[in-house]
C-alpha cells in the first residue's frame, strides 16, 4: 500500500500526466510491487468508477468550451504482483446524499460562499431555463447509476475514457476476478468523446459550472451531460458533433499469473480488455492466458470490439420528430450521416498514414 503496509490500494482517478521515472531519469521505468484492490459492498459513486490500479483515467474538461483541456497521458509504469477482486453488484442508490455532498465539494472548488453557496447547495441555482443544477445532478447520477462500466475491471485501470494516451506500460503477474462483468487483464473499459462546437455559447455563463461539475464527478462525461440536457428540453439549437476523441494505448502488456479472466454468469470479459469503444490500440500483449469465461462477450484479446455511437444525434432527432416536421428531420438526419462519413474518412486517412 502507499503507506507500506498491508491493505487494499485505493484505485487512482487520473484526469492529468503521469510519467514514471526511476531517480527521476528519463526512460528509467520504476516498478511498483505487491498491489491489492479489493472492492465490496455497495458502489459509491462519488468516490468510485472502475476498479484497478487506476479506477479511471481521463481527460479534464475545458472551462470555456467543454472540450477536452488536454490529452490525459500516463507513461513508463510497470506494475508487478497485482490483484484485483471486484465483489460488488449493486450501486449506492442514496442518490440525494450524493447530490448534497458533490454540490458542497463544487462549491469549494468555485469558491462560492453565501447566498449564492446557499443556492447551490440547495440545488436551487437556476442555469438554464427552469432547470436547477441539483436536478442536472441528480439526472447525470442517475443516469450514472444504470451504466454497467461503473464496474469495470483491470489490473491497470478499471476505465480509460476519452482524451487519453497510455504508453509503454506493463502489469506482471496479474489476478483480475469481477462478480459484474466487463473485465480485462489490463483494462476493463475503454471509450472514446465526441466533440461538439459552439457548445459553450449555447450553454453562455454556466459552462464553468458544467465543466466543474462533470471533472469532480469519477466517470461522468460531456455525453452524459447532453443526454441530460435534451432529456430535459433544454434547447441545445443544432447540436451536431464535429470530432471524437480516441484513446491511444500503445507499447502496453499485461501477463496473467492465474491464466483465467471473467466467469460464465457475466458479460464482456477479454484477455486484455473487457470492453473496447472507439479505442486505438497498437503493440499491446497478453500473455499466460488459458482460459476467458463470459456469459456474452468473451474473447482472448477483447471480450467486445465497437465502433463508437456519437452520443447526442439519436436525442437530437427524436426531439426533432416530436416538435418538427418531416422534412426538417430527413434533412438534419443527412447531414448527421454526411458529418459522422467525414470522420470516418479521417480515422481512415491516420490510420493510412501510419501504414
Amino acid at each position: 500500500n502507499s503507506d507500506k503496509k498491508d491493505g487494499s490500494w485505493m484505485p487512482i482517478h487520473l484526469s492529468g500526466k503521469m510519467e514514471g521515472r526511476l531517480n527521476m531519469q528519463q526512460d528509467a521505468v520504476p516498478t511498483i510491487r505487491n498491489v491489492k484492490v479489493e472492492q465490496s459492498g455497495l458502489l459509491n459513486m462519488k468516490t468510485t468508477s472502475g476498479i484497478g490500479f487506476f479506477g479511471t483515467i481521463s481527460n479534464k474538461l475545458d472551462e470555456n468550451t467543454l472540450g477536452s483541456a488536454g490529452t490525459a497521458v500516463v507513461k513508463n509504469i510497470h506494475l508487478e504482483q497485482v490483484d484485483v477482486n471486484n465483489m460488488s453488484t449493486e450501486v449506492d442508490n442514496n442518490i440525494d446524499s450524493l447530490v448534497e455532498g458533490l454540490l458542497g465539494l463544487l462549491g469549494e472548488v468555485l469558491g462560492v460562499v453565501g447566498d449564492l453557496l446557499d443556492g447551490i447547495l440547495s440545488g436551487l441555482l437556476p442555469i438554464l431555463g427552469n432547470l436547477k443544477l441539483g436536478d442536472v445532478l441528480r439526472d447525470l447520477l442517475t443516469l450514472k447509476q444504470k451504466s454497467p462500466d461503473l464496474f469495470a475491471t483491470g489490473s491497470f485501470a478499471g476505465r480509460i475514457v476519452g482524451d487519453v494516451h497510455i504508453e509503454n506500460c506493463t502489469v506482471d503477474q496479474a489476478s483480475v476476478t469481477s462478480a459484474k462483468g466487463i473485465s480485462g487483464g489490463f483494462v476493463g473499459f475503454t471509450e472514446g468523446v465526441e466533440t461538439y462546437e459552439g457548445l459553450s455559447g449555447i450553454l453562455g455563463t454556466v459552462v464553468k459550472v458544467l465543466a466543474t461539475l462533470l471533472n469532480i464527478i469519477p466517470g461522468v462525461g460531456l455525453g452524459d451531460l447532453i443526454t441530460v440536457l435534451l432529456q430535459n428540453d433544454v434547447p441545445l439549437g443544432n447540436l451536431i458533433p464535429t470530432g471524437y476523441h480516441n484513446p491511444v494505448i500503445t507499447g502496453c502488456s499485461v501477463t496473467l499469473k492465474t491464466g483465467t479472466i471473467g466467469n460464465a454468469a457475466q458479460d464482456y470479459n477479454g484477455g486484455f480488455v473487457g470492453i473496447q469503444t472507439g479505442t486505438k490500440i497498437s503493440n499491446a500483449t497478453v500473455s499466460g492466458l488459458t482460459t476467458v469465461q463470459a456469459k456474452n462477450g468473451a474473447g482472448g484479446f477483447a471480450g467486445l470490439e465497437r465502433d463508437a455511437i456519437i452520443k447526442g444525434q439519436e436525442l437530437h432527432c427524436t426531439r426533432l420528430m416530436q416538435n418538427q416536421d418531416r422534412k426538417t428531420v430527413q434533412s438534419t438526419v443527412r447531414d448527421l450521416k454526411l458529418r459522422q462519413r467525414n470522420l470516418m474518412l479521417v480515422d481512415l486517412m491516420e490510420l493510412w498514414q501510419t501504414v
